[in-house]
């Protein structure tokens, strides 16, 4: 094999190292209600750790911790107080241990961990079917165990509140309870993995683990955690970002929004109303010493004047025009009696009709509970895709944009920015949320300072600190390569061994001649072939997350006709990976397939009876889920390597290095292109999936979505006033 695989425990079976299994909990406050932190620090940071409770073969042991916010050592005195030799401490929910027990001072890769919640997860991951996953919950269906929720809510409200003082010892009671459940969890759980493992399932696919049955449930356990150490380390790290083009975003985000808002208008007319401030709210308008410097050769009386045109304007046009030349000053000063923007859906469900059934797309589009064109976003990302120049693809985009904006202006719960730190000038995300999709992807949130879930323009809050860089490196063309791996199809490893895969789909589809791909250089051919390229980059992406030829033309705006013309040649020059799919959708229709192999070689559930609706994402999950086991393993092989990740992002990490380490970045690449070659059973000599150049953002620079100074965040730090 082209690597070795980082040193995880090889374990047969937990039942068989009981010895060295010590169940742990925490009991700790969160300062909810603390006005000066952040919410993301209110709700998610402990601030005073109370007690960490321990058994082991069914004997207890606590450490009251509320007197010290330092003991390294603590798991070093459980293990010692139990005459454990390597001990795996088992916990429930690794992350909440993970703040806990780093903030006491533990090196929390020092140990080795199981987390319950995770081989519950584990369980019931399943493409249909949803299920609860706390620890009362997973106690009730496993162990048969009622926990009182009454008593578990009253005990956790007096560490959370405080209200320790006097209720040690039942907050110790508490917490031992709950450790005692741990154990006989986790033999049960591995005992119904092992029988799901089991299950005669033969699947036409290629990879690591898949359907092997050769490895213990303990060991991919095992492999697993050390990536969920990985990406919680990670996630507590935060973005570095500059302060001052941060609050120039925020105080531009409503300038710009509101600008794309009445040029969207100026296309598409009536889709949104301007609403305006009444008569009477002018009185709250400050007075002119007040005004901004801008407007401060402009007489008050003529502001006046021009609100009041606004006012009494039945024009949208000319709202429009007077909110723009006055927006800043207007948003400054007069505050919450200002106008704003309201969607009307019925004029948009007019042009998206119209948009529709010029295209032949109307019978496909989603509807609503109530029968109407559904206006979410998800239902024209579907139908749209990335596309511009017709009413369905500029909506999405538009509203796109206007929800991170409004993200980005938002108080409260809703509040993006929230997890900026100014002291270090962090955004603390907390979580990358890992293993959290059926196919094990990580999914963390925007609206917990996710920066690189925003609109991409958004990029250019981030910069390194002095001295340091900030570098990004991501698979080349990830999915083809998985593609041609997973579903052993020749005809993908040619295209990802060709020149451009985008235009050799051309070449294949006809839609490119190849005596002019032969001919031309790679620059060249993606000048003349400009608009082709981004068709077949549109479709091939498409197509691999299983869209049907009326989705296609909708992400394109192509004819019907030419689409299938094209999904012909397509499904004819990559016959092997349409013969796979095909397979699987009919043994999903019959119900022979119940399982969904991953690379992790764990699994996801199938319903036959909900899954018919839709075999679109199920298909796709050998890619996604192959894709997510690489990189699940780049993070554990970082940390075991000292890099210094901040984030992962599909198929790319982001990590931090000293000014001009070029060694640590061909280090990193190294890394990832091995993690590769081991989830895809790639052998010496046989290549393997490609690593692109590392793009390194310096302090001073500004990151940008293309990795340049772009129009958006330009206009965005401008109208800010950066």
């Amino acid at each position: 094999m082209t690597n070795q695989t980082t040193q995880i425990p090889q374990i047969t079976s937990f039942k068989d190292i009981q010895n060295r299994l010590i169940a742990v909990d925490t009991e700790y406050q969160v300062l909810q209600n603390a006005p000066a932190l952040s919410r993301i620090e209110r709700e998610t940071t402990i601030h005073k750790v109370w007690c960490a409770s321990f058994s082991h073969n069914e004997k207890a042991f606590s450490i009251w911790t509320g007197n010290d916010d330092s003991m390294p050592d603590i798991l070093d005195r459980a293990a010692k107080h139990f005459d454990v030799l390597n001990p795996i401490f088992v916990n429930y929910a690794y992350f909440a241990e993970w703040e806990a027990f780093s903030r006491l001072g533990v090196d929390m890769f020092a140990y080795d961990w199981v987390d319950v919640h995770l081989l519950y997860r584990i369980l019931s991951n399943s493409y249909t079917d949803k299920v609860e996953t706390t620890l009362v919950s997973m106690c009730k269906d496993i162990l048969g165990v009622s926990i009182d929720s009454a008593h578990k809510d009253a005990m956790r409200e007096l560490c959370i509140s405080g209200n320790v003082e006097g209720n040690e010892a039942q907050i110790m009671d508490y917490c031992e309870e709950d450790t005692r459940h741990l154990i006989p969890a986790l033999f049960n759980l591995e005992d119904r993995l092992n029988r799901r493992l089991a299950l005669d399932v033969t699947m036409p696919v290629n990879c690591r683990h898949r359907g092997d049955r050769s490895t213990p449930v303990a060991s991919l356990i095992m492999e697993l955690m050390e990536s969920l150490k990985a990406f919680t380390t990670i996630s507590h790290r935060g973005i570095p970002v500059n302060g001052d083009r941060l609050r120039a975003v925020r105080k531009g985000a409503r300038i710009v929004r509101d600008k794309q808002i009445r040029e969207f208008v100026e296309k598409y007319p009536g889709t949104w109303d301007f609403v305006t401030p009444s008569t009477k709210s002018l009185d709250k308008v400050v007075s002119e010493e007040e005004r901004l410097d801008a407007l401060k050769d402009t007489p008050f009386e003529a502001i006046m004047e021009d609100f009041k045109k606004l006012i009494e304007s039945k024009s949208i046009r000319t709202q429009a025009i007077l909110c723009g030349q006055y927006a800043e000053w207007y948003e400054c000063n007069v505050k919450g009696c200002g106008g704003s923007w309201k969607r009307n859906d019925k004029e948009c469900r007019r042009f998206l009709l119209a948009d529709l059934k010029s295209r032949g797309l109307l019978d496909s589009f989603p509807l609503t509970d109530t029968g109407k064109l559904s206006l979410s976003k998800d239902a024209l990302k579907d139908t749209f895709g990335k596309q511009t120049g017709t009413f369905g693809g500029d909506f999405r985009v538009l509203m796109n944009k206007i929800t991170c904006y409004n993200g980005i202006l938002a108080d409260g719960k809703s509040d993006w920015l929230a997890a900026y730190d100014e002291n270090d000038g962090l955004m603390r995300y907390r979580t990358l949320n890992p293993f959290s999709t059926v196919t094990w992807r990580c999914a963390p949130s925007p609206s917990n300072g996710w920066i690189f879930g925003w609109d991409k323009s958004l990029y250019c809050v981030i910069e390194p600190p002095e001295g340091k860089w900030i570098v990004e490196l991501d698979f080349s063309s990830e999915e083809t390569f998985i593609q041609a791996q997973v579903f052993d199809d020749q005809a993908y490893r040619d295209l990802y061994a060709s020149k451009d895969i985008y235009l050799y789909t051309g070449v294949l589809t006809g839609m490119i001649p190849r005596e002019d791909f032969d001919s031309m250089s790679k620059d060249d051919l993606k000048t003349k072939y400009k608009k082709q390229r981004d068709l077949l980059k549109t479709f091939t992406l498409a197509i691999g997350y299983g869209a049907g030829n009326k989705t296609l033309a909708g992400k394109t705006g192509l004819p019907l006709s030419e689409v299938e013309k094209f999904r012909k040649n397509y499904d004819k020059a990559f016959s092997r990976t349409m013969f796979v799919r095909d397979e699987l959708k009919r043994r999903m229709e019959s119900g022979r397939l119940k399982c969904l192999w991953l690379a992790n070689g764990l699994c996801a559930t199938l319903n036959r009876h909900k899954v018919k609706t839709s075999y679109n994402a199920p298909l796709n999950y050998p890619i996604q889920g192959t894709g997510s086991a690489i990189l699940a393993k780049v993070a554990r092989d970082f940390e075991r390597e000292g890099i210094r990740t901040i984030a992962t992002i599909h198929d790319a990490v982001v990590f931090e290095v000293d000014e001009g380490d070029m060694k640590t970045i061909y280090k990193a690449r190294d890394l990832m292109k091995n993690a590769a070659d081991y989830i895809l059973n790639v052998q010496d000599g046989e290549g393997g999936m490609k690593v692109g150049e590392p793009e390194i953002i310096k302090h001073g620079e500004i990151w940008t979505p293309e990795h340049a100074f772009d129009d958006q965040a330009s206009e965005l730090l401008t109208a800010g006033g950066y």
